[in-house]
């Protein structure tokens, strides 16, 4: 379909990161949108943190151990899934 309003088609590039900061928010710093990402999507699954005397710390250091097992290499596996989507991201580049 062309392209009638007059602004430019969105490159590959620059639709991944609409989705991106659809998914993740507008945080400039990724990892920690990612970790904030992965703690909500964690804390629907597991119920009740909400109504515990320490849930401010326990999500504190939850975040914690998300980015630390992000940052540190060889703490987070290769898996076929991951392999297909950084081999998708070196295509994207």
């Amino acid at each position: 379909m062309p392209n009638t309003v007059g602004f430019p088609v969105p490159t590959r590039a620059d639709q991944w990161d609409f989705l991106l900061r659809v998914y993740l928010g507008p945080d400039a710093d990724d990892l920690a949108a990612c970790v904030h990402r992965a703690y909500l999507d964690l804390s629907r699954t597991l119920h009740g943190f909400s109504r515990l005397p320490r849930r401010i710390e326990l999500s504190r250091r939850a975040h914690e151990h998300v980015r630390r097992a992000l940052e540190t290499p060889g703490r987070v596996k290769e898996t076929p899934s991951r392999q297909h989507a950084s081999g998708a991201a070196a295509r994207r580049e």
